[in-house]
């Protein structure tokens, strides 16, 4: 299957041919994966222009009770009343709102510092093995030192005894 240079033209190197085929399906991958990617986008934009939908007129809907509010507070005593009663209604509903809102970002906090909590432990956890790792080098290191020291002291004394042995060796001599 292999063709050369000649036949496909002059210009194409004969290296390049077996690469072709992997190449087209790379680009085809390519084109499922765009076509994808467009479709997961549009989806996605569907459904956020769904979402703000609903909130539009959830908002006009509120804004719509609120304008009934204020012109039944223009009407006489018995309509206050009832404006007062869905005023305070509304009033609720928008504290219980706030305060799940509210209760949601607390939880999200609690859940920002146990995570913390938890990531310093495990470090305290590391710094301890580490401090004790450390320690028993140090410890072992001092050790050797000693050892070498007084191995460094027996040598002196060996050197001094063998230095008087010789003037000695030589006074006699």
């Amino acid at each position: 299957m292999e063709r050369k240079a000649s036949e496909v033209g002059s210009d194409i190197p004969e290296w390049i041919d077996p690469h072709v085929g992997r190449v087209k399906s790379m680009f085809e991958q390519n084109r499922k994966l765009y076509k994808e990617n467009k479709e997961t986008i549009s989806s996605l934009m569907s459904q956020i222009k769904s979402m703000f939908d609903e909130l539009k007129s959830e908002h006009e809907k509120d804004s719509q009770f609120l304008v009934e509010l204020l012109q039944q507070s223009f009407r006489p005593e018995s309509s206050v009343s009832i404006a007062d009663i869905m005023f305070h209604e509304l009033n609720e509903k928008l504290c219980e709102d706030k305060a799940s809102h509210q209760q949601a970002r607390l939880q999200a906090l609690d859940d920002i510092f146990s995570k913390f909590e938890e990531a310093k432990e495990r470090f305290i956890m590391q710094y301890d093995q580490i401090s004790k790792k450390e320690k028993s080098m140090i410890s072992a290191l001092a050790d050797k030192v000693a050892k070498l020291d007084k191995s460094l002291k027996i040598e002196e004394e060996i050197e001094g005894e063998f230095k008087t042995l010789m003037q000695t060796l030589c006074l006699y001599l």
